[in-house]
């Protein structure tokens, strides 16, 4: 079975699912499964090769990061520098004024993103030792944007639109999941903790899937400037890398 071909089959019909869910209207919503689909692919066919053993997993794209790239956590500079990838995002029909997409050319880095790959690139120099074991996916492929442009989380929509988005993005998730071969999450921020653990638990997996949990590195979280410092040993704390590890 190819791996990269089943994935990216998945990403593309979730992409259909949540494309079709009633948003409020007074919200912008970016699919990056859409727009940013040539760089998704990219980073698929590059990292997603082979099984894994642990799922690092964040919310939802931001505005300057997947929502300008395509790549989780996906500041300009890290993902062109650690991960390779330069190209792939056209402009979406409909844009927020406030909140473009730009692309590869966005000039805004989001601190979150540049927070998260310049931890990973401490304990790993070279992303293709990264992924050898790791993946890094976000819960969710939508960014939603009130007028003023900011940025909104999934769990801030209505009760229905919510609950729908979940389970299609819950279903888009276990695939990856169970063709990677994933035993361990690591969740990122406590919505990603709360929903993945929902889905664990509501597919029985809790004897077969170990979740752990770290801080959110967004500048929302005031513990936000002390994830690079935390990444490593919280890594070592759940067993996820061998003390030997560079």
């Amino acid at each position: 079975m190819n791996i990269t071909k089943t994935l990216l089959a998945t990403s593309k019909q979730v992409s259909k699912f949540v494309s079709n869910i009633d948003y409020p209207s007074n919200l912008f919503v970016y699919n990056v499964y859409s727009y940013a689909w040539k760089a998704w692919c990219s980073y698929i066919d590059k990292y997603f090769t082979s099984t894994k053993k642990t799922l690092i997993c964040g919310i939802n794209p931001g505005p300057h990061g997947m929502v300008q790239t395509g790549i989780p956590f996906g500041a300009v500079s890290q993902v062109q520098s650690y991960l390779g990838i330069k190209n792939g995002v056209v402009q979406p029909r409909v844009q927020h004024p406030k909140r473009p997409i730009n692309g590869f050319k966005h000039h805004i880095e989001e601190k979150s993103g540049t927070r998260f790959w310049h931890a990973i690139a401490k304990v790993f120099p070279l992303a293709e030792h990264f992924f050898y074991n790791f993946a890094v996916l976000n819960f969710c492929p939508l960014a939603f944007l009130d007028q003023n442009g900011k940025n909104l989380t999934p769990d801030q929509l209505p009760t229905r639109a919510k609950h729908l988005l979940e389970q299609y993005c819950e279903n888009h998730l276990l695939t990856y999941i169970t063709l990677l071969k994933i035993n361990t999450i690591l969740c990122i921020g406590r919505y990603a903790e709360h929903v993945i653990k929902k889905m664990v638990n509501a597919h029985h997996y809790t004897n077969t899937i170990q979740l752990y949990y770290i801080s959110h590195p967004s500048p929302l979280n005031p513990k936000h400037k002390e994830f690079e410092n935390m990444l490593r040993p919280h890594l070592l704390q759940y067993q996820l890398i061998p003390e030997r590890e560079l």
